[in-house]
């Protein structure tokens, strides 16, 4: 198969781009960022350029949907970019792959839930999606993000565009960006240099992370579903924290001197924090088999070697 990714730079593209090409796919990677995958073709590219978009469209079997704006600094940083990457992105492959008849898997998030996860229970696909008001900055990813899937399905019913949605959970992996506001990296960034782990307030809230190898292979497998067509399907990890209890295991895994402080977050009045975020992966178990199976210590471990490697 010939598979192209757009936004296949970052962290999940690069993985998943890996993976392909170590079952024997054929992968080109559209980014503005240079592509870290041996094996894959790249094209330097942005994917709101239509010209660009159309014969890498055309020229390939199915396209992973990955390019947006990540990481909470950057999103507080960039409302307006954040918004128009997402949805005049989205639009433009949509179409395309309507016109040449290709799958589609768009890579959703589990912002979108917003405080239905204060209940602190798994959520389910089917859950209401109670986000917050559009004048709080954080909530503009999600926003675009429900806009992406509302089209997405749009795409699917009325012009029958092979489409399916993967709501992803914090997922984490070697690569990932401190300075994004990626809050595992930045925790073993601060362990490595034995600085303070600071833990935005109060520190209860809770998140399930998922491992990037095991995600990226989770999207592999549902790329090919037939089942997952016209679906939404969540993506993620089993193994649910608080952030305070993160920052002591990094602490003690990696056997570092640093302190672990509470800390008001950074991002004042514009930036609202979900209590709770855990997803049910039910629906992903029964429709592709989906199973993850790397712990939250091989997480920590593995971002620790990558940033080890780096410096």
């Amino acid at each position: 198969m010939r598979y192209l990714i757009t936004g296949g730079s970052g962290v999940i593209g690069s993985h998943l781009a890996i993976h392909l090409i170590s079952r024997g796919d054929a992968v080109t990677v559209l980014d503005l960022l240079p592509s870290r995958t041996a094996g894959a073709a790249f094209v330097q590219g942005n994917v709101m350029d239509f010209e660009v978009m159309t014969p890498l469209i055309q020229h390939h079997d199915a396209v992973f949907h990955l390019a947006a704006i990540v990481g909470f600094a950057r999103v507080m940083q960039e409302p307006i970019r954040t918004i128009r990457t997402s949805i005049n992105g989205t639009q433009i492959v949509l179409e395309l792959c309507r016109k040449f008849n290709k799958r589609l898997l768009f890579s959703s998030t589990s912002a979108i839930y917003g405080r239905t996860a204060d209940s602190a229970r798994p959520v389910h696909e089917s859950d209401p999606c109670k986000l917050g008001p559009p004048a709080v900055r954080s909530w503009c990813y999600a926003y675009a993000k429900a806009a992406e899937e509302c089209l997405a399905l749009a795409y699917h019913q009325e012009r029958q565009v092979p489409v399916m949605i993967a709501r992803l959970f914090n997922t984490v992996g070697p690569g990932q960006s401190a300075e994004a506001g990626f809050v595992l990296p930045r925790f073993v960034q601060a362990a490595i240099c034995n600085q303070p782990l600071y833990v935005h307030s109060p520190g209860t809230q809770t998140r399930t992370f998922g491992h990037v190898k095991d995600v990226s292979e989770g999207l592999a497998t549902m790329m090919e579903c037939d089942k997952a067509v016209g679906e939404i399907v969540n993506l993620g990890g089993t193994e649910t924290i608080s952030m305070e209890g993160l920052a002591d295991r990094t602490v003690e895994l990696l056997e570092s001197r640093s302190t672990v402080e509470i800390v008001p977050d950074p991002y004042g009045v514009g930036y609202e924090n979900v209590a709770h975020r855990c997803p049910d992966l039910q629906k992903a178990a029964r429709l592709f088999g989906y199973k993850p199976h790397r712990t939250l210590d091989e997480m920590i471990t593995d971002i620790a070697a990558a940033q080890t490697v780096a410096a």
